[in-house]
């Protein structure tokens, strides 16, 4: 996720190495290539054109980074966390064999549903018997996969023994096995502590916080690149916005209020250039 930018972003750096255009004038040609300078490492184009506030995109830029790796961080130990919370609790008691992980809408599944059910209620028997119960997952996959595949007529006016033998008992059981939670993956909430699967559905949302907050800050990294550019181009020395009636500065200091600690301050200014060239 946090490497997803840098290919576009260092492919576009690599103009800085092209010739120089025949169609732009030197100076416009300077401010494009400080645009794509900032666009690959946010401030470098500001830093060439000598601009105060060059040193914001790169604070900007170091602050999302942090905030997709803390993020990232924080969401894989969460995850690492209800998967053993998941398997100490509810899985094992019914499956003791050898642990396997599944997918994140398995563990979604886990913090909706108090029970999986059994994947086979006969499996000594040669015929697959699906689980009933619809106050578990597979009960309610298996009622679906019912009302989907098998008419209610032919339901009511065919034997149970012969159903089994129709196409649509076929593709009811099909759908069934396709969707339904397996013997090795099964849980059962009931026989671990009350508040056990509260606090499995916490930490599951802890972790999906994380991945948000990741994915957030790669938002915010791109923008700051694309803002860069766009400082660097349309407030250069020949840019579109050269004689912009205002002009940023930016500087550190003492947080207002005696409340302690240290404040970025933003402020414009009249831009004199832009009025007396």
């Amino acid at each position: 996720m946090l490497g997803s930018p840098w290919p576009l972003l260092c492919g576009l750096a690599l103009a800085l190495c092209g010739p120089a255009s025949d169609t732009l004038p030197a100076s416009q040609e300077g401010d494009l290539h400080n645009a794509l300078r900032s666009l690959a490492m946010p401030g470098w184009g500001q830093w060439d054109q000598e601009r105060r506030h060059w040193w914001i995109f790169p604070v900007i830029e170091a602050v999302g980074i942090t905030g997709v790796v803390e993020g990232r961080h924080s969401a894989r130990r969460y995850r690492t966390e209800y998967r053993n919370f998941a398997w100490e609790e509810a899985r094992r008691p019914v499956w003791p064999g050898e642990r396997r992980e599944a997918s994140w809408e398995y563990y979604e599944r886990m913090s909706r549903w108090t029970a999986s059910g059994a994947f086979d209620q006969a499996p000594y028997l040669d015929v697959l018997h699906p689980e009933t119960d619809p106050a578990t997952f597979n009960g309610s996959i298996w009622a679906l996969a019912r009302s989907l595949h098998i008419p209610s007529d032919l339901a009511e006016t065919i034997p149970p023994e012969e159903l089994r033998e129709t196409e649509a008992w076929a593709r009811a059981l099909a759908y069934y096995r396709e969707r339904a939670i397996p013997t090795e993956l099964a849980w059962d909430w009931s026989q671990a502590e009350p508040e056990a699967q509260e606090h499995f559905r916490r930490l599951v949302r802890r972790s999906d916080d994380g991945f948000r907050r990741a994915t957030g800050f790669v938002g915010a990294i791109l923008l700051n690149h694309f803002a860069s550019a766009t400082d660097a181009w349309l407030f250069g020395s020949s840019g579109p916005l050269e004689h912009f009636p205002f002009v940023m500065d930016s500087a550190i200091l003492p947080a207002p209020h005696g409340a302690g600690g240290w404040a970025l301050s933003i402020r414009l200014f009249p831009n004199h250039r832009g009025f007396y060239p």
